[in-house]
Protein backbone atom coordinates (compact mmCIF):
# COMPACT_ATOMS: atom_id res chain seq x y z
CA UNK A 1 0.00 0.00 0.00
CA UNK A 2 1.46 3.31 -1.08
CA UNK A 3 1.52 6.39 1.11
CA UNK A 4 1.52 10.03 0.05
CA UNK A 5 3.77 12.92 0.94
CA UNK A 6 3.85 16.55 -0.11
CA UNK A 7 7.16 17.90 -1.38
CA UNK A 8 7.60 21.39 -2.78
CA UNK A 9 3.83 21.78 -2.98
CA UNK A 10 3.25 18.60 -5.00
CA UNK A 11 1.97 15.21 -3.92
CA UNK A 12 4.10 12.08 -4.37
CA UNK A 13 3.39 8.43 -3.59
CA UNK A 14 5.95 6.13 -2.04
CA UNK A 15 6.16 2.55 -0.82
CA UNK A 16 6.77 2.64 2.96
CA UNK A 17 8.33 -0.83 3.01
CA UNK A 18 10.82 0.15 0.31
CA UNK A 19 11.52 3.49 2.03
CA UNK A 20 12.65 1.63 5.15
CA UNK A 21 14.46 -1.16 3.33
CA UNK A 22 18.06 -1.57 4.50
CA UNK A 23 19.06 -2.43 0.95
CA UNK A 24 17.61 0.78 -0.48
CA UNK A 25 18.98 2.99 2.29
CA UNK A 26 22.41 1.44 1.71
CA UNK A 27 22.14 2.13 -2.05
CA UNK A 28 21.25 5.75 -1.34
CA UNK A 29 24.13 6.14 1.08
CA UNK A 30 26.52 4.88 -1.59
CA UNK A 31 25.12 7.16 -4.32
CA UNK A 32 28.36 9.06 -4.75
CA UNK A 33 30.14 5.87 -5.83
CA UNK A 34 27.20 3.95 -7.34
CA UNK A 35 24.61 6.05 -9.15
CA UNK A 36 22.93 2.96 -10.62
CA UNK A 37 22.19 1.76 -7.10
CA UNK A 38 20.68 5.12 -6.19
CA UNK A 39 18.41 5.04 -9.22
CA UNK A 40 17.31 1.48 -8.44
CA UNK A 41 16.44 2.53 -4.89
CA UNK A 42 14.61 5.65 -6.15
CA UNK A 43 12.56 3.50 -8.55
CA UNK A 44 11.69 1.00 -5.79
CA UNK A 45 10.75 3.64 -3.21
CA UNK A 46 8.51 5.51 -5.64
CA UNK A 47 6.90 2.37 -7.09
CA UNK A 48 8.16 2.81 -10.63
CA UNK A 49 7.20 6.48 -10.91
CA UNK A 50 10.84 7.58 -10.78
CA UNK A 51 10.97 9.07 -14.28
CA UNK A 52 7.70 10.94 -13.81
CA UNK A 53 8.90 12.34 -10.49
CA UNK A 54 12.31 13.28 -11.91
CA UNK A 55 10.59 15.24 -14.67
CA UNK A 56 8.34 16.98 -12.15
CA UNK A 57 11.50 18.06 -10.31
CA UNK A 58 13.20 19.27 -13.52
CA UNK A 59 15.71 16.40 -13.33
CA UNK A 60 17.42 18.24 -10.47
CA UNK A 61 19.54 15.66 -8.65
CA UNK A 62 19.57 17.61 -5.38
CA UNK A 63 15.77 17.70 -5.41
CA UNK A 64 15.62 13.97 -6.18
CA UNK A 65 17.83 13.29 -3.17
CA UNK A 66 15.69 15.57 -1.01
CA UNK A 67 12.53 13.77 -2.16
CA UNK A 68 14.01 10.38 -1.27
CA UNK A 69 15.05 11.75 2.13
CA UNK A 70 11.56 13.14 2.69
CA UNK A 71 10.02 9.71 2.06
CA UNK A 72 12.50 7.95 4.36
CA UNK A 73 12.04 10.58 7.08
CA UNK A 74 8.24 10.50 6.79
CA UNK A 75 8.21 6.76 7.18
CA UNK A 76 10.76 6.83 9.99
CA UNK A 77 8.65 9.35 11.91
CA UNK A 78 5.55 7.26 11.25
CA UNK A 79 7.27 4.13 12.58
CA UNK A 80 8.20 5.89 15.82
CA UNK A 81 4.59 6.77 16.57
Amino acid sequence: MLKKLTFEGQEYEYDPKQAMSYRNIKRIAKAKDDMAGFFSAFEAIFAGKDEEYAERLDDDFEKLGALVSAAINAEGASAKN
